[in-house]
């Protein structure tokens, strides 16, 4: 239904789908695939992290007060992201069909949400772990779980592409070493995510000075201001920039202009003989060449220097002293010793290119 919505709307104005539409099309369903992946491996991961801890998380995610997880819940929770990982990669071997027709979308969404998934339960895995191993709870236990998941995240990124660069896997494999590179960064930016917000829920619970929901909001106020501008200049451009370019690929850098309608056609003459008055040498070239094509298309084909190309019997001397004023130079009329010069070059041009010919078709008889 949403891709309906858009493809109406892409084709509202002009009837047509330009490649800044199109990427407008691919983004907007990215982002609702997104929200529709991120919420329903939110709502399974709570309910997989209340029938293994016996506890029901908090709306947002986060542990119930007084919460003690034991070392199985872990444990468990890790082998779920196992699962998780086992039946992405087989989603991405296999083909999902119905009636015939493969669901790319569909087959696109299930293994977005695997991800998610995934780096759900490897965020609370860890969480868990460092908790019950460590002690630290609350905002110091929020920075160790963002540090030890960025420095694992980044060493498991590292270490995937460094295998997928051997020369002895395939890209089927490459591909799905690739595909769990999104579920790592899932995993480092929720580290992150939570760490903020125990951290902003600590300040405003010890500190007194406004309401806690302005103290909240100038504090995000605050983390937006630095990391937007970073997000834009360093993250955003690495992720268009490969979907830019396959987007102009497919579709034309610039659109044709519509043809001139029928009462426009003598501005169209004007503007011809504008620039053959005004113009360049390469301009009034080729108009005589295509003038010449369509009168006698051989001839046009026997001749190799530009200047004979365009010089007929019926073509006149104007046309032809016009163009051998733009080859002496561009709005300087040439001399008569320069036009009597350039027509012995060319009459001598068309004599060696003549006796080349006759050479030829002599060769060829004697064969």
């Amino acid at each position: 239904m949403s891709q309906r919505v858009r493809y109406w709307i892409a084709l509202a104005d002009d009837g047509a789908m330009d490649q800044y539409e199109a990427l407008w099309d691919k983004f907007v369903a990215d982002l609702e695939g997104g929200v529709l992946n991120m919420s329903a491996s939110h709502l399974s991961i709570q309910a997989i992290r209340a029938v293994i801890s016996g506890d029901m998380p908090l709306f947002n995610g986060t542990n119930p007060p007084g919460f003690q997880a034991q070392h199985k819940d872990s444990v468990e929770l890790f082998l779920m992201a196992v699962v998780f990982g086992i039946a992405m990669v087989i989603v991405n071997l296999m083909q999902v069909r119905f009636r015939g027709t493969e669901l790319k979308i569909t087959k696109s969404r299930l293994k977005g949400t695997l991800g998610n998934c995934i780096a759900f339960c490897l965020l609370w895995s860890l969480n868990w772990s460092i908790g019950r191993t460590l002690g630290v709870h609350g905002v110091v236990g929020g920075m160790v779980l963002a540090l030890v998941v960025t420095m694992l995240g980044m060493f498991l990124i590292v270490a995937l592409d460094q295998l997928a660069d051997l020369e002895c896997t395939s890209e089927k494999f490459d591909e799905e070493l690739y595909a769990f590179c999104p579920c790592i960064a899932i995993l480092i930016g929720f580290s992150w995510k939570q760490a903020f917000t125990t951290s902003v829920g600590t300040l405003t619970q010890q500190t007194h000075y406004l309401d806690p929901a302005i103290e909240t909001l100038i504090l995000t106020a605050c983390l937006v201001t630095v990391v937007i501008p970073a997000w834009k200049l360093y993250i955003l451009p690495v992720i268009l920039e490969p979907e830019l370019a396959a987007i102009k690929k497919t579709m034309p850098d610039v659109e044709q202009p519509a043809p001139a309608p029928a009462a426009d056609a003598h501005l169209e003459g004007e503007n011809a003989v504008r620039l053959s008055i005004a113009g360049t040498a390469q301009y009034d070239v080729k108009t005589m060449q295509e003038a010449e094509e369509q009168k006698d298309p051989s001839r046009a084909e026997g001749l190799h220097a530009a200047l004979l190309q365009g010089r007929g019997p019926a073509s006149g001397a104007g046309m032809g002293d016009i163009c051998f004023s733009r080859a002496a130079g561009v709005g300087t009329p040439a001399t008569d010793n320069e036009l009597l010069r350039r027509r012995n070059e060319e009459l001598e041009l068309a004599i060696a290119h003549i006796r080349g010919l006759c050479s030829t078709a002599g060769a060829a008889q004697r064969r």
